[in-house]
């Protein structure tokens, strides 16, 4: 059993409980909360997930 925290496939936040755990083309994405789920399905869905991803990577320190 591995001791690593998994990450939200959203914004990135260590995942301190169970993770929501959703399915997008046949592969498995993991989630802090419902919110960070429901903005990534939506941005999935609308082609948006790319651009959305790409400028959180910007805001980073």
């Amino acid at each position: 059993m591995t001791s690593e925290k998994l990450k939200c496939d959203l914004c990135g936040s260590e995942i301190q409980k169970e993770p929501v755990r959703k399915n997008f083309d046949g592969e498995e994405k993991v989630f802090c909360c419902d919110g960070c789920a429901r903005v990534y399905g939506e941005a999935h869905k609308k082609g948006l997930l790319n651009q959305i991803l790409t400028n959180k990577s910007h805001k980073k320190g």
